[in-house]
């Protein structure tokens, strides 16, 4: 016969209560019975095998990592090393021009007067 009993809404009954609180727990426990039987089955050297390959995998893969690294530190400090230079020379070649510059607006009369130091240096450029 059904339960034709009026219950507040929201009220379980305990019946229902009780198969709900039994279904979980053999539900999961099945799951993790299953679980471990497979695991069980599963050959240890398969298992192992697996393992190993996992471990093989990520040592080529840390390996190739630190190849990279290499390659591309060696590649930036020789672009630092190349762009250095011309940074370098870029700045010198300014003040060459500087120096041209600051030369021909010279008099030959002030060429003449000047030290002994100043007059090597204007060889010199």
């Amino acid at each position: 016969m059904p339960d034709t009993t009026v219950r507040a809404p929201g009220a379980a009954t305990d019946q229902n209560d009780q198969d709900a609180d039994q279904a979980a727990p053999e539900s999961s426990t099945n799951s993790l019975a299953d679980q471990r039987s497979a695991d069980a089955k599963e050959d240890p050297m398969v298992a192992l095998a697996r393992e190993a390959a996992d471990y093989r995998d990520k040592l080529l893969r840390s390996l190739a990592e630190m190849e990279n690294l290499r390659r591309r530190t060696e590649r930036q400090v020789a672009d630092a090393r190349d762009y250095g230079i011309a940074s370098f020379a870029r700045d010198i070649l300014a003040v060459a021009d500087n120096m041209q510059r600051a030369l021909g607006a010279l008099d030959a009369e002030l060429r003449e007067k000047a030290d002994p130091g100043t007059k090597a240096l204007l060889d010199g450029v």
